[in-house]
């Protein structure tokens, strides 16, 4: 698997997007999207909770698997 950028304004640089339409015309506007309201919300949630992608070998996957810190 390659790397992950979880800035998406970086990755808004990296494909040299110059304005909104073009960004919008992007094929990697919607995973953009996608990973700007996940990092969001991860930023919200308390430190001990995990956030994992779950992807079986046939291509079946869960965006969004978190676990949480059990109680003590």
């Amino acid at each position: 698997m390659g790397s992950q950028v979880r800035d998406s304004g970086v990755v808004h640089a990296l494909l040299h997007s110059k304005d909104y339409d073009e960004l919008l015309g992007h094929a990697f506007c919607g995973k953009s999207w996608e990973g700007f309201v996940i990092e969001n919300i991860l930023n919200m949630l308390p430190s001990p909770v995990q956030a994992f992608f779950y992807r079986t070998t046939n291509g079946a996957e869960i965006d969004w698997v978190l676990e949480l810190a059990p109680n003590k």
